[in-house]
């Protein structure tokens, strides 16, 4: 079970048995009888972090890279107003949310890399056949083709997991991402829909609106599109409502939600519903961009196929017009 299902499974449970009156120590003994491995030990030793009289959030700093930055200020937030079953109640509906969005791109990918590593494999055999390559110039080849998705996949992954020691390269990355068509706008929807949805849990768990939005661009995942929101942290500093310093380039729909969200005092509500709009759009773009994806492979692969087959009856007519 991946760490994103471990925490849908502890926060669920949590948030069920809390609202049921049992005390926070007694949920810890549970949860920690019924898990293994890893998780086990981390809810072993938060356990003994409360009973030391460490608070939730301390306990949970202990293991950063279990839980988020994010999750441990939102609980911080619960424990002082009390709300910790409702808090765990939204962090399972949030992962529940990520594990949703990791689907549709695992599924959208599933495909082209079974059709990539064929064509890797079929590719270069014309030449194996013909004897101009040997075994080890037919493996270099395929690992030639192979490294066309790796190689960017390798960067791609090093930008994203070294973070701020390479904050220039991130950006070009995030451009990047939002230039490529159909996949930008996804990413795009995708990422209002993170700031909102974070921004409404940290609001509704009880922080200040400046927290707030100091917290929830750190969720969005797309520095360019966090930045389209800096603006709003800008007034609330001088007193004014945040949606007018929103970039211009947000959608105006979700501008002027979230504008009567504050007119209104329901801006906890209206922050929802643009992260329930955006969410729903992402994953309809993001579909789309599955769908086209296997078509641009293909259209490579056949490019590929048409250049193997002229080599081969290349060599092949070579073979017949050599003098006896």
């Amino acid at each position: 079970m991946g760490r994103t299902n471990q925490l849908i499974v502890v926060y669920t449970g949590f948030a069920t048995m809390l609202e049921a009156g049992i005390s926070l120590l007694r949920v810890f003994e549970f949860f920690r009888e019924s898990h293994k491995g890893p998780m086990r030990r981390v809810l072993t030793g938060m356990l003994d972090a409360l009973n030391q009289g460490h608070t939730l959030s301390e306990a949970m700093a202990d293991y950063p890279r279990v839980f988020a930055r994010f999750d441990r200020t939102l609980i911080a937030a619960a424990e002082e107003s009390g709300n910790l079953d409702m808090c765990f109640g939204m962090l399972a509906q949030w992962y529940e949310f990520v594990r949703k969005l990791k689907r549709v791109f695992v599924a959208g990918l599933i495909l082209p890399l079974a059709v990539l590593h064929i064509a890797a494999a079929v590719l270069p055999m014309p030449g194996l056949v013909l004897g101009s390559n040997g075994i080890g110039g037919y493996l270099q080849e395929m690992f030639g083709i192979l490294a066309i998705f790796y190689v960017p996949t390798l960067v791609i992954m090093a930008v994203v997991c070294l973070g701020p020691r390479l904050s220039l390269l991130r950006v070009v990355l995030d451009r990047f991402v939002l230039w490529v068509p159909v996949l930008g706008k996804g990413v795009r929807e995708l990422c209002i829909a993170r700031f909102s949805r974070a921004f409404g849990m940290l609001f509704k768990a009880g922080l200040p609106m400046s927290e707030c939005f100091t917290m929830a661009p750190q969720i969005v995942g797309n520095g360019v599109i966090a930045k389209m929101f800096a603006g709003g942290a800008q007034l609330i500093a001088r007193g004014e409502m945040p949606s007018g310093g929103f970039s211009k380039r947000i959608p105006s729909e979700y501008r002027e939600l979230w504008r009567v969200g504050e007119e209104t005092g329901k801006l906890e509500e209206c922050a929802n519903k643009i992260a329930e709009i955006a969410s729903d759009r992402a994953e309809l773009l993001l579909q789309e961009f599955a769908r086209w994806l296997p078509r641009v492979v293909y259209a490579g692969v056949a490019m590929f196929m048409v250049k193997a087959i002229m080599e081969l009856a290349s060599g092949v007519v070579g073979q017949y017009d050599m003098p006896l």
